[in-house]
């Protein structure tokens, strides 16, 4: 068993040993008392300052070498003498110094208003990496923005869809908007002052300048606006003072052809329209041909003359100029509208003539009289009253093979057989009365006579209605015949 001993400090300059320290064990001493004050004060080496008195003595490093940036430094490098450094920590014994690893970064600020510092950081904690980052939020990451908010910027980050979220938006309040230029053609969206600056209000609006429009068909009778190009047109060839339903020529010669192949040739033509209004014609002759059809210089009908029914020759007066157009008794009157398009300012009935039981045109010839009228003389007469039993108690209108819708004169020759009574032709406008008595100077005189001694033959100037019709009345029920020669038309319808 180890002896105790008693060590008492202070003990001036007292060592102990390395080897009796070792040597000490629990037990071996039975008190340890250190006077601290009884200490000398410590002392400096090279390089290190110490100030102050015991125990407030304060150690600097002035004079010691010190370490640069990113590096850590130790006052007694001696002290690590032998030491192994790793990882990211390199020892300088010779200077005291421990240098760090430097970062993946630049020195200097990071972040601004438009950008942000984005970092990366090791295991350790340590910054790995450092850089800068535009800021930009997707707008699919934007949450509880309110009703409409999230669609409104979605369409303003894409410049897709409309901004109020749906595909016809209803403005309410007083949205405002760029004023566009005038006479911008696009899609922006205009405002009141655009429309007020440079436009007139569709109501009353007061035009200046030389302002344009279409030029409208002629004969339309609507409320679309009409250009001078328009009145021009239609009222080319037009008399600023018609001659009251003047008309010279537009007579037809050369009268052929049957329901199919029917075709004339009709005459220069001046004339005022069907309303006296203004004068029309045409320079040299014209042609016209149911072949044609519908179209100017045809038929209206078709291609076709429909069987005994009377025909009418119009001319068409429009801006393409004048041209023949035919119209079955069916159609009387016709206006400028029935003509075909580009004739259809003004209408002029020229002429009228019959078709027969298969059609054919009954051809006649024509020559002009006084006044604008025409006589037509027909090569073919025909016997349009054959009656062995006169009318005696009130007349009878029979029609003749002449045109109708309009009054003519009729050239006629009437005769009868049988003895001793008397016949009176009339037209229907006139009164119905009966002959006179045979041998009879008393009014009405009779138109022919039979008697005894043989038969009279009259030639009576007779005026139809528009049906075509004349009337005759006799003393007695004797036979009566009448054959039509021709017409007098006064072309005034």
């Amino acid at each position: 068993m180890a002896k105790r001993r008693a060590v008492n400090f202070p003990r001036p300059n007292a060592v102990i040993a390395p080897q009796e320290i070792a040597a000490v064990a629990p037990g071996m001493f039975s008190a340890l008392n250190i006077d601290w004050t009884s200490f000398s004060p410590l002392t400096a080496g090279a390089g290190v300052s110490i100030t102050g008195t015991w125990p407030n003595q304060t150690i600097s490093s002035s004079g010691v070498a010190g370490g640069s940036s990113g590096q850590v430094q130790w006052n007694n490098a001696g002290a690590f003498a032998g030491f192994t450094f790793s990882g990211d920590l390199t020892l300088v014994p010779s200077t005291g110094v421990a240098t760090l690893a430097t970062v993946n970064g630049s020195p200097g600020s990071y972040g601004s208003a438009s950008q942000t510092a984005s970092a990366t950081v090791d295991a350790k904690g340590r910054l790995t990496a450092l850089s800068q980052q535009t800021i930009s939020i997707p707008v699919a990451d934007l949450n509880n923005l309110g009703t409409g908010v999230s669609t409104l910027l979605t369409a303003a980050a894409t410049g897709s869809g409309s901004p109020v979220g749906s595909a016809s938006p209803t403005l309410t309040g007083s949205p405002g908007a760029p004023t566009q230029s005038p006479g911008d053609n696009s899609t922006k969206i205009a405002t009141d002052a655009f429309v007020a600056t440079s436009y007139a209000p569709l109501a009353s609006p007061t035009f200046t300048g030389s302002p344009a429009a279409p030029t409208q068909t002629p004969g339309d009778n609507t409320t679309k606006l009409a250009t001078d190009a328009f009145v021009a047109a239609a009222l080319s060839g037009v008399s600023a003072s018609p001659t009251q339903w003047a008309i010279t020529g537009g007579l037809p010669s050369g009268m052929t052809g049957s329901s199919t192949t029917a075709a004339m040739t009709v005459s220069a033509l001046t004339a005022t329209d069907a309303a006296d209004a203004a004068t029309i014609g045409y320079v040299g002759s014209k042609s016209w041909a149911v072949s044609n059809g519908n179209a100017i210089n045809g038929y209206s009908g078709g291609t076709t003359l429909p069987n005994s029914t009377t025909i009418h020759m119009y001319d068409c007066h429009g801006t393409s100029g004048d041209g023949l157009y035919a119209i079955p008794h069916s159609s009387y009157p016709p206006s400028a509208a029935s003509c075909p398009s580009g004739y259809q300012s003004y209408v002029r009935r020229l002429f009228s003539f019959m078709t027969t039981g298969a059609g054919a045109p009954i051809p006649f010839t024509a020559f002009e009289k006084e006044g604008g009228a025409y006589r037509a003389y027909l090569a073919t007469q025909t016997e349009d009253i054959a009656n062995t039993t006169a009318p005696t108690a009130s007349r009878t209108l029979a029609a003749l093979n002449v045109p109708v819708d309009i009054r003519l004169a009729v050239l006629t020759r009437e005769w009868g057989s049988n003895s001793s009574y008397t016949c009176i032709f009339t037209s229907p406008d006139e009164t119905d009365v009966a002959p006179a008595a045979l041998n009879s100077s008393s009014v009405p005189l009779y138109d022919y006579a039979v008697g005894a001694s043989g038969q009279m033959v009259a030639d009576t100037p007779l005026t139809t209605n528009t049906s075509g019709q004349i009337g005759y009345r006799c003393s007695a029920a004797n036979s009566v015949y009448e054959v039509t020669r021709g017409f007098d038309d006064w072309r005034r319808s």
